[in-house]
């Protein structure tokens, strides 16, 4: 019954998955803004991931051990919670997959905040230098300049909808290797949504 269960909860994932690529190209999928920390959202992620049970359609990030670092003055930012951590735990899965066509168990991986007074930026990397597959940077690219890709590809559609939803926060994701650091996803968030906000709100936590 267990199997039948996480295979059903795989199957709607990828159902719901193909949806949100449709609104996303067609322009129709709305996001729910909120004004909210993006530090206790990260940490109340990384505490799901702790607690993921076996059952679960997460429990393939149960092995990761997730360690988030940011400064402690962090504004709060305007952004939809639930796809804002849809992205992140794709960003994971990017880390998960490359590994295992690498034949590479990932165990951790370090996640870093900052900001500049205007953008959140956010980055997730492997302490053990692991690469991200060349694949998904090409298709990405492929994505962003109209050229052809495989979007429907179980394993690519995923970045295809992480990168949309940033896009919709007015944001930008760039996926990259370097030699000393490795795989790097990097997330870049506005603080403010200006259809949004009053002008004379603070936004300090």
């Amino acid at each position: 019954m267990t199997h039948i269960y996480q295979w059903g909860q795989h199957l709607l994932a990828q159902y719901n998955d193909f949806l949100d690529l449709s609104r996303i190209e067609t322009g129709i999928l709305e996001l729910e803004f909120k004004k909210v920390s993006i530090r206790n959202l990260i940490e109340s992620m990384v505490l799901d991931l702790q607690q993921v049970s076996p059952g679960s359609f997460y429990s393939w990030y149960k092995a990761i051990h997730l360690e988030a670092e940011s400064p402690e003055n962090l504004p709060q930012i305007w952004l939809d919670p639930n796809r804002i951590r849809h992205i992140l735990f794709e960003s994971i899965r990017i880390f998960l997959i490359s590994g295992m066509w690498a034949k590479i168990d990932i165990e951790r991986l370090k996640l870093s905040l900052d900001y500049d007074g205007h953008l959140i930026k956010v980055k997730i990397f492997s302490p053990d230098k692991v690469r991200i597959n060349q694949e998904f940077i090409t298709e990405l690219i492929g994505f962003e300049t109209d050229m052809p890709v495989n979007k429907f590809v179980i394993y690519n559609m995923g970045i295809f909808i992480a990168y949309g939803l940033v896009k919709l926060h007015n944001g930008s994701m760039i996926l990259k290797n370097e030699d000393d650091v490795g795989g790097i996803v990097t997330i870049t968030l506005p603080i403010h949504q200006p259809e949004l906000i009053d002008k004379n709100e603070s936004y300090l936590a």
